[in-house]
């Protein structure tokens, strides 16, 4: 009932300027047992497109008033390579009854982000084929042969203005889990941090959440790189998590690595 009346364009949109931004306010979560309830309702208020993000909250709290920030993750898959290093694409290379890409997209399916958008460049035809039935936007990166950074483009491009945040998953990363995917965007919706990455025993990883503010950094990238520049930069407002998932370090070059980390 609240989730109709406040998407309603008489109700909790009414009257509202089309250049506005709107941000509902769930008040009164006061305890941990609140909150699985708040962010179950914020994620069925983000169906509603005009709606930015949902904040979670008790206002009269003298320590923290906001205790999330509920919004929109994107998840974009870099599959555009051609796989020079491996020998033959590595979009349709196997691991276990899946390929890289079809593993990928499960994995970005399976996790809070939406929506998820695949970058294809090289291979185009087959790897069409293998996702045309996932839930998936698919974006041509003509110019894939410039490198990861022109596919880092063309995914963020691709993206609703409703999208607070990305994650970067590369197809060569086949064993992370969506449970890494949720941890980074929990970590987000709780810090609004411009960077959050996973590590594995201390070890950065993959794949990188970055806020929205970023985009315009991002967009400058260029050459056979994605955003591990600002990395560097933001290093010192960036939130890491502690994770059990180890394939967030196992990126796949060469044709042993898909051996040593299947065995």
């Amino acid at each position: 009932m609240i989730v109709a009346v406040m998407c309603h364009r008489d109700g909790g949109l009414k009257n509202i300027p089309t250049q506005a931004r709107v941000v509902p306010l769930l008040n009164k979560v006061e305890t941990p047992a609140d909150l699985p309830v708040a962010q179950e309702l914020a994620t069925r208020l983000l169906a509603c497109d005009r709606i930015e993000a949902v904040a979670i909250g008790a206002v009269q709290s003298t320590d923290r008033p906001i205790t999330a920030v509920v919004s929109r993750t994107a998840a974009i898959i870099l599959a555009a390579g051609g796989s020079s290093r491996f020998g033959s694409p590595k979009q349709l290379a196997r691991w276990g009854q899946q390929t890289f890409l079809e593993r990928a997209v499960d994995v970005a399916l399976a996790s809070q982000a939406k929506p998820v958008i695949v970058v294809l460049g090289a291979e185009i035809d087959q790897s069409q084929a293998l996702l045309k039935d996932k839930p998936v936007e698919l974006v041509i990166n003509e110019n894939w042969a410039n490198g990861q950074s022109s596919s880092m483009k063309a995914g963020l491009a691709a993206l609703p203005p409703n999208v607070s945040s990305v994650v970067f998953q590369l197809v060569d990363l086949p064993g992370i889990s969506p449970d890494t995917i949720d941890a980074l965007i929990q970590r987000y919706r709780a810090t609004l941090a411009p960077v959050v990455w996973p590590e594995f025993e201390g070890r950065r990883g993959n794949p990188v959440l970055f806020d929205r503010s970023l985009f315009p950094e991002l967009m400058q990238v260029k050459g056979d790189t994605g955003g591990k520049s600002l990395l560097v930069t933001y290093q010192d407002q960036a939130e890491r998590i502690s994770v059990g998932d180890q394939g967030i370090l196992f990126d796949i070059d060469w044709a042993e690595d898909l051996e040593k980390y299947s065995t």
